[in-house]
């Protein structure tokens, strides 16, 4: 299930989500996208450039930037790095449910649960990203230094 059609059938606006300070936010997604059983992000504009995108990012409206992920000629954008980031983090936290399931730590997996929870519509458009993306590699941190 993609979670920006999911968001907008339950009356949310997926874009505000971006807007909660852009850069921290597209690390945020994939954190939602696993707290809420999503597989995927579907983003509206990849590279939907502007006449010069080089020198003028704004478009109409919008959030300068907003239009595209990449920047002509492969070159990439704080938006996509910040995704890629919070893409990484979804595929350690991947990880680190498992471990948990597979050792049948429930108090582990219990703890993991409660700190997705703060990944919400509610919470980014009130807070931003920032305070959850923290806790969450917080967590992970610490959980790694005791298997290490």
């Amino acid at each position: 299930k993609r979670f920006r059609s999911k968001l907008k059938k339950n009356g949310y606006n997926p874009d505000e989500i971006l807007k909660a300070r852009v850069k921290p936010g597209m690390a945020w997604i994939p954190w939602f996208a696993l707290a809420h059983g999503y597989d995927g992000y579907l983003r509206w504009a990849y590279n939907s450039w502007t006449a010069d995108p080089m020198n003028d990012t704004r478009f109409r409206r919008w959030t300068s930037g907003d239009c595209y992920c990449m920047y002509p000629e492969g070159r990439s954008s704080i938006r996509f790095e910040k995704l890629v980031e919070g893409i990484q983090d979804y595929e350690k936290a991947l990880i680190l449910r498992q471990l948990l399931i597979e050792s049948g730590d429930e108090q582990g997996l219990d703890e993991f649960e409660k700190m997705l929870s703060g990944f919400t519509y509610e919470t980014i458009t009130s807070e931003g990203a920032e305070e959850a993306l923290s806790a969450a590699r917080r967590y992970m941190s610490a959980f790694i230094a005791t298997v290490e």
